[in-house]
């Protein structure tokens, strides 16, 4: 049967994706050291040299089909290195967007309740058979305004908000301790099950640690610089403000730490 995908390409012109997008699969992880179950959306990928007319995309998909859905280091690259040798490309790029839950306890009345958070791996073999993993996770949180407590007579305005961290490392597990870092730099961290004890708890907690989204975006940043396997990070703050009508936000980024003040603009 004719291929007409290897056919002979004139026009010269380089692409640096082709491939599936936003195929939807049943994925299995224990990112947290407990076994999950969630749902992901895939994108896969490869550049196309200019010589070259097209892919045959149906290996990408059969490539996919055979995987078991599991998330983990060895995992992804058995995979990518199977579409490289496959497709014979150089350069492979995927991409894996799913909902991360976690258990979490009440602080007082010791409740377990699952938290949410959306996650995203992002992953490109180039060339030179290097690996290189990205992970964007999204974690909600909640702020105290310092300015608000200063000067009002009775509490202060609070506001949830979502931090945004994107960071290169060198593999997928790390969500737990993004996290962590994350809720520990909020005034306070969110919970799915609150009794009374523990909303008094919360509330007077946050109250004591009030904090500018400025506060935030720095702290979230000096805890990512703790640990040395992030090579390099994001750090984007958003809170939705409670008495006014826009957010509030801030972003940093790793090199931010050296305190120069001069930067190229995000």
């Amino acid at each position: 049967m004719i291929d007409v995908q290897e056919g002979i390409e004139s026009r010269n012109i380089y692409l640096r994706q082709v491939g599936i997008k936003n195929l939807v699969i049943p994925i299995q992880h224990n990112l947290d050291k407990n076994y999950r179950y969630s749902i992901g959306t895939v994108h896969l990928g490869v550049a196309l040299e200019a010589n070259k007319h097209a892919i045959h995309m149906s290996r990408l998909m059969e490539i996919i089909n055979i995987w078991d859905g599991v998330i983990s280091n060895q995992a992804i690259e058995r995979m990518i290195n199977q579409v490289k040798e496959r497709l014979e490309v150089s350069n492979v790029y995927m991409e894996i967007q799913f909902t991360f839950f976690r258990s979490k306890i009440a602080p007082k009345s010791k409740i377990e309740g699952k938290m949410n958070y959306d996650c995203k791996i992002k992953l490109e073999l180039s060339p030179n058979n290097k690996l290189d993993y990205k992970v964007v996770i999204e974690v909600p949180i909640s702020s105290v305004c310092p300015c608000s407590k200063a000067i009002s007579k009775y509490g202060a305005h609070n506001q949830r908000g979502i931090v945004k961290v994107t960071l290169k490392t060198d593999g997928i597990n790390c969500l737990e301790d993004v996290i962590y870092r994350i809720e520990s730099s909020a005034s306070a961290e969110l919970y799915s099950i609150l009794k009374r004890v523990d909303e008094k708890y919360i509330t007077e907690y946050a109250y004591e640690n009030a904090k500018f989204v400025e506060d935030i975006a720095r702290d979230i940043t000096i805890q990512l610089a703790k640990n040395n396997n992030y090579s390099w990070f994001q750090v984007e703050v958003e809170n939705f403000e409670s008495i006014h009508n826009h957010s509030a936000y801030a972003i940093s980024l790793s090199e931010d730490l050296k305190g120069d003040g001069v930067h190229e603009s995000v």
